[in-house]
């Protein structure tokens, strides 16, 4: 059976450590991406596909509007089943990102102490 393939939108405190955790899973074909080109660099990542199984959103929220509009663009181009949003939004947020990226689309919101990498990978793997 071929892995998965998923991609992480979002390269910060929460974003990178749940890329590690796919990627060291050996589970999935784990693909990272940032407005931050450095960051995409750093994890050696030159291309990006141009279909996506999965899409773990982990940017920060300015607004619902702009939140959805990103998500809604990353999913078009992406083409995923499942969204999950990994991002503190506003009630609302994950039904308005369903309704127009016609995909399935979860919110599972980050718990734990950001305190650094490698702490955040330790508190996603304790808060089940």
């Amino acid at each position: 059976m071929a892995e998965e393939k998923v991609l992480v939108v979002g390269l910060g405190e929460v974003g990178l450590p749940i890329f590690e955790l796919l990627k060291e899973s050996g589970q999935f074909e784990a693909y990272g991406s940032d407005i931050d080109e450095k960051k995409m660099h750093a994890l050696n990542q030159k291309t990006l596909p141009n279909e996506v199984d999965i899409m773990h959103i982990c940017i920060p929220c300015p607004s619902q509007d702009k939140f959805v509009a990103i998500v809604v663009e990353h999913s078009k181009r992406f083409k995923p089943r499942l969204v999950i949003i990994n991002s503190t939004v506003p009630p609302g947020t994950t039904m308005d990102v369903h309704k127009r990226c016609r995909c399935l689309v979860a919110h599972s919101p980050i718990r734990g102490v950001h305190k650094s990498i490698e702490y955040m990978k330790r508190e996603l793997e304790r808060w089940i």
